[in-house]
């Protein structure tokens, strides 16, 4: 009779994964990684304590503010969840040097979804640190640029086939959802570029307020997984 261990090895890719990965799913998601959603509270504060210094509302502030709310009600929570998910999915080959050909097949979706989220996560905190120290209104805007060009390149990079679950299970994107998030943020990234470029014109007021629009909707849609998150935290 084969051990579990060995029978894993037999089972299709998204079996072997949710059998070896069980040990990790009772850790909540927001005790994974602490330096991330600490890191985007803090930025998220620093860019709506700049927005409310400046002298008066406008396409700069909307940028700031926007920005600064989803950090706060979103990216604090989902990013962290995405990035314990990437860790759990490649802790499951750890220490395997001999697997079946599904199995590997799974180990470099698992790698690949490692790799996107930390370009991901990291693009994105290097993107807003570049928004809290700028000092002009186009330097907003192009670390605004950077931010998005972090989620762009999640997409191009292979996120939709290789992306995992919370618990680091196999769960790919359908290809409609992952063309509609990736067209949805080049039309931000895009946006943020009009606003750097053509700062001071309508179509830079535009593309700023284009860009406020889509952190907004992000930020509505990030409030129940921040609740829950928020909840989770309170002893019951």
């Amino acid at each position: 009779m084969s051990s579990p261990a060995v029978a894993g090895y037999h089972a299709t890719p998204t079996q072997y994964a949710s059998r070896r990965a069980g040990a990790t799913r009772s850790r909540p998601l927001i005790q994974s990684a602490k330096v991330i959603p600490a890191a985007n509270v803090v930025l998220g504060c620093a860019l709506m304590n700049r927005a409310a210094r400046l002298p008066m509302m406008g396409p700069q502030s909307a940028v700031l503010y926007s920005t600064g709310l989803l950090c706060l009600l979103n990216l604090a929570v989902t990013d962290n969840a995405r990035y314990a998910s990437a860790k759990r999915a490649v802790a499951v080959y750890q220490g395997k040097a001999s697997l079946p050909g599904a199995a590997v097949q799974q180990r470099e979706l698992a790698t690949l979804w490692y790799t996107v989220c930390r370009v991901q996560v990291f693009g994105q905190l290097a993107g807003l640190l570049l928004m809290v120290r700028s000092a002009s209104p186009a330097g907003t805007l192009r670390g605004a640029a950077a931010f998005m060009l972090a989620n762009v390149l999640f997409f191009l990079m292979g996120a939709g086939k290789a992306k995992h679950d919370d618990e680091g299970r196999p769960a790919p994107m359908k290809p409609a959802l992952q063309q509609f998030v990736l067209t949805t943020d080049c039309v931000l990234l895009a946006a943020a570029l009009l606003g750097a470029l053509f700062r001071g014109s309508l179509v830079g007021a535009l593309g700023a307020y284009l860009f406020s629009a889509g952190c907004l909707i992000g930020a509505v849609e990030g409030i129940p997984k921040t609740a829950a998150a928020l909840k989770g935290l309170v002893p019951s």
